[in-house]
């Protein structure tokens, strides 16, 4: 009978820390200090303050873009590649003093995962013996590229702990959130098992979009182009029943599900379905294909500074995002679903006009009925009770949406020319405030309903005459019979 021991993370975390130093020290070093391995050139950016930014093209050749203070450098070094021979030499480094009591460690934690067949182990060496290599071979590679250790080292040490728990494969998935950021030290529990977290400083330089830096506005060598950092993720893991080599799809659908969700909080946000899919307990990760519509970064102009998600607001964001996800994961069509799908389709759109129809589009499906007279005036009239505020504000989501109604014709007839003082950008900006409001309001009632109450309120309001919108609506309902 074997009696397993409880091992801390955090032990774990120090063993992979020294092992690291004895595999290096048993690989020595050359004349020049470098380690006896194998070595190969890769192209590293790199973020450095700028003293002459003005001479940079000059002075400094591998430069790829600046914002007068910080820019981007580019250079090609050689990294040492020590995969292969730790593997070809895993005999001897096996019986190391600190390698062979991290692999007894992690075997006292537990029986280990059931690992599918594409992750098979190189003959001779078992699961956790490859998991261990992989370890101490990136290990070497960030200490060579003077990248941190500790975060790494225990984020690792979770991931083999946990594994060798539970004897099922924990698989992560990972999405990064272009020009998010939330006010918060800790991750965000959306869902039990989706999180959004800050991301780390590796995949921030995975996921991050090149040429840019966070926080900056970048001039390109050949031109302007906008920073479109990543500084968190979405992320969820899950459970594959052993011997099961395919990936959770409902995880995949959930995660995409609260970012679709999240998305609609914002107008400067962007998102990519799925970015990284990560085999536990330790195992490079496989990007997925690239989705079919990615972000027009380069077109949304209008958009300015990241959207921020202010601590205040989070409890919210959680309690609307718990709400719509439910929705999108239906099978089944319905107004909530249409509605968040063409706002997140409008940030894959080059032409604003295209923004401006997904936005009213998006409007049209939580206030309209399907088959409906008087639609522009239904959508202008119901939007104005349902955003609410005061009288002026109120008549002026009245008349931005009665203007485009009417610049919509010649939008869907060719005509590319959106109604005077109309933007995609106050047209996203508004669709999302009303799909926000329509989903709590429809958290205790039909949309039916929803509509009902809203045309009460238009009546209601129309007995006003001391109100803007009231006194037009005085006149409008007659000539429509309402």
């Amino acid at each position: 009978m074997i009696i397993l021991k409880s091992v801390s993370v955090g032990y774990i975390s120090h063993l992979i820390a020294i092992a690291v130093d004895e595999c290096m020290d048993f690989f020595g070093k050359t004349e020049d200090g470098l380690l006896k391995l194998p070595r190969s050139e890769l192209k590293i950016q790199r973020h450095e303050q700028v003293e002459n930014p003005s001479a940079r093209s000059e002075a400094r050749p591998d430069a790829i873009g600046t914002n007068g203070e910080v820019s981007i450098l580019e250079y090609n070094e050689q990294i040492p590649v020590p995969g292969d021979t730790i593997r070809k030499r895993w005999a001897e480094i096996s019986r190391l003093q600190s390698v062979s009591k991290l692999l007894r460690s992690l075997q006292e934690c537990g029986p280990g995962p059931c690992l599918i067949s594409s992750m098979t182990p190189p003959v001779g060496m078992s699961y956790l013996e490859s998991y261990c290599a992989i370890i101490l071979s990136d290990a070497i590679i960030r200490i060579d590229r003077g990248k941190e250790l500790d975060r790494w080292s225990m984020a690792t040490a979770q991931r083999l702990v946990q594994a060798m728990t539970d004897p099922r494969h924990l698989s992560t998935i990972i999405a990064p959130l272009a020009n998010f950021y939330a006010e918060s030290e800790g991750p965000i529990a959306i869902t039990n098992r989706v999180t959004l977290r800050r991301a780390t400083d590796d995949e921030i330089e995975e996921f991050g979009v090149r040429k840019s830096i966070v926080g900056y506005a970048l001039a390109n060598l050949s031109g302007f182009v906008r920073s479109r950092p990543v500084s968190w993720v979405a992320e969820t893991s899950f459970m594959r029943p052993p011997d099961d080599g395919t990936p959770d799809l409902q995880a995949l659908v959930e995660l995409d599900a609260v970012v679709a969700a999240v998305r609609v909080l914002g107008d400067q946000f962007f998102d990519y379905p799925v970015a990284a899919f990560v085999d536990q307990p330790y195992g490079h990760a496989s990007h997925g294909q690239p989705p079919q519509k990615t972000p027009a970064f380069q077109r949304w102009s209008p958009f300015e500074g990241p959207f921020i998600l202010r601590a205040s607001e989070i409890p919210r964001a959680i309690v609307f995002a718990q709400r719509v996800v439910p929705m999108l994961l239906t099978d089944s069509p319905n107004e909530i679903k249409i509605a968040v799908r063409r706002l997140r389709d409008s940030s894959t759109r080059e032409v604003g006009s295209d923004m401006v129809v997904d936005g009213e589009i998006a409007m049209e499906a939580v206030l309209l009925r399907e088959r409906e007279t008087h639609k522009g005036f239904h959508l202008a009239t119901r939007a104005a009770v349902l955003v609410g505020g005061e009288p002026q504000k109120r008549k002026g989501v009245y008349d931005f949406v009665s203007r485009l109604s009417v610049g919509r014709g010649d939008l869907l007839h060719g005509r590319d020319e959106i109604a005077r003082g109309i933007t995609a950008k106050e047209v996203l900006s508004l669709a999302r405030v009303v799909v926000r409001r329509a989903v709590d309001e429809t958290a205790s009632q039909t949309q039916e309903d929803l509509i009902v109450n809203l045309d009460k309120q238009v009546v209601e309001l129309s007995r006003n005459p001391t109100d803007p919108l009231g006194r037009i609506l005085a006149n409008e309902l007659p000539k429509r019979h309402l």
